[in-house]
């Protein structure tokens, strides 16, 4: 297995996977340490983005759209081994995966965890989405198999294919194991939210939750998991009594969720189309959890929720309708808590125990 080092908070809760799982892994460096070779191909990278990418062909265009790209495939050549498949799992993996694939005679599949081409692009977004849709286009067709993490993302990249090539949804859950079954029926506690992701910053729908916490404060209370901004900290968080907890690890989020009564879904279809169609690895772990969810009415969102009505409320992306919501989930607290299990042992549905039976490496 190969994957690049970030430098950087993920580390430590990357090492702990590593040890536990006792993982065999190639490490790329993403960092400065090698100035020398990070400036080489930064500037490679920078210097081939000035190109329309017409005028590309696809290996440069993968260097153009993504400097790791070029890492990766140097380290593949350089070790030179042999595999049997190949997986790649980010769209920086895509062309590498597809190299090496096609030089050693093995075969290589991909999985479209998001809509790479609709996602927020800060550099050069108009011909940064040319490059990841012609990426796409051009070498998604050769792959063994293609998997997506929800079914929308599966029909935005099936537009992209010729012919009849199909496309498995394997959603982004978790192992069964790592969840705890809730016990919060005789709890009279505030009505407990939680809210987690890599990063506790703007842009991530939380000014929804926020704009509406003083005004109920004494009956809801907030947490919030992931790696603190501190700008947004002193603009928003600083003077409210919402609880902050650091990155954990995985296992130790999973089993921390139980402690919560409703998890926060707050996607912004207006942020990118992507997140109007994706469905997130934090909606998983609330549904594995038995916690009840309030989730924006994003396309994915309202889709999924069509199919399971009794798991979550959908609202509208506006602070009035957050605080509708939760008006009416403090009145019915009680029976929320009491319902907690029967939706714990309705999860079990979405584990990963569940999901990865529709792989056979044979299909790969």
């Amino acid at each position: 297995m190969m994957a690049f080092r970030m430098n950087n908070w993920s580390d430590a809760l990357d090492d702990q996977l590593i040890e536990k799982y006792r993982i065999k892994l190639s490490l790329i460096n993403a960092g400065r340490e090698d100035l020398a070779a990070w400036l080489k191909i930064s500037l490679l990278s920078k210097l081939l983005s000035l190109i329309p990418p017409s005028f590309l062909p696809v290996k440069l265009l993968a260097y153009a759209s993504n400097k790791r790209s070029w890492q990766l495939r140097k380290r593949l050549a350089a070790e030179g081994k042999w595999y049997d498949h190949i997986q790649a799992h980010n769209l920086g993996a895509l062309y590498p995966a597809y190299y090496w694939a096609k030089k050693s005679g093995s075969t290589f599949s991909f999985d479209v965890e998001d809509f790479h081409p609709e996602e927020v692009i800060s550099y050069q977004a108009n011909w940064e989405r040319i490059r990841r849709y012609k990426l796409m286009k051009t070498i998604l067709p050769h792959c063994t198999s293609i998997t997506a993490a929800s079914p929308l993302i599966a029909r935005e990249t099936k537009l992209l294919l010729p012919g009849d090539k199909q496309i498995m949804v394997i959603h982004n859950s978790f192992f069964e194991e790592e969840f705890v079954e809730p016990n919060r029926v005789d709890s009279e506690e505030p009505l407990k939210l939680v809210w987690f992701s890599q990063k506790i910053s703007r842009g991530r729908g939380l000014d929804l939750i926020l704009d509406v916490h003083k005004n109920l404060k004494s009956e809801v209370s907030i947490t919030l998991i992931g790696s603190l901004d501190s700008a947004f900290y002193q603009d928003f968080l600083k003077e409210t009594a919402i609880e902050i907890i650091e990155p954990l690890p995985q296992e130790k989020l999973h089993k921390l969720l139980s402690n919560f009564d409703v998890g926060l879904l707050l996607e912004r279809q207006s942020a990118d189309y992507n997140r109007n169609i994706c469905l997130t690895n934090k909606q998983f772990a609330y549904l594995q959890s038995g916690l009840y969810v309030i989730a924006t009415n994003t396309l994915a969102h309202t889709t999924f929720f069509k199919d399971h009505p009794n798991l979550a409320s959908i609202i509208d992306q506006t602070s009035e309708s957050m605080e509708k919501e939760l008006k009416g989930l403090i009145e019915r607290k009680k029976s929320l808590r009491k319902e907690s299990k029967a939706r714990f042992e309705y999860g079990k549905r979405f584990s990963f125990d569940k999901e990865i039976s529709k792989l056979k490496l044979g299909d790969l």
